[in-house]
């Protein structure tokens, strides 16, 4: 009798940590700097600055970000283009895939995304 309480408690206490994992939403995120972009792109971010994508040498048309796990699954992303003179300054971010700059990701989803970067953009604003 006795065993069999304790194998019962023992069982509820188990299940009470079902369900108890992390709760928040999260999205892995990546992007590829499109071929057809002006130059090298740096200082990617998204939503506001939940994530960022920075490389010593930036990314050159064709290169890839690594893989990161994002929490906020709307946003839009803004990037920094390289100019003749080395250095980074706001560009124009169109995302092909959503013919926007901005992205909703599913819950638990890994998503590549393809950047299109032109000059003339404004600043990049923290949120």
């Amino acid at each position: 009798m006795k065993r069999n309480v304790l194998l019962i408690l023992f069982g509820l206490f188990a299940l009470s940590f079902i369900g108890c994992g992390d709760t928040e939403e999260k999205a892995n995120l990546s992007f590829t700097n499109s071929t057809s972009s002006d130059g090298k792109i740096n200082d990617i971010m998204w939503a506001g600055g939940n994530e960022t994508w920075n490389s010593t040498t930036g990314y050159d048309r064709g290169g890839t970000t690594e893989q990161k796990e994002v929490t906020k699954r709307n946003g839009e992303v803004s990037a920094s283009l390289e100019d003749n003179s080395g250095n980074y300054n706001a560009a124009e971010i169109t995302i092909p895939e959503s013919n926007s700059q901005s992205l909703s990701l599913a819950d638990g989803s890994t998503n590549k995304y393809t950047i299109v970067a032109t000059s003339g953009a404004s600043a990049p604003k923290k949120k």
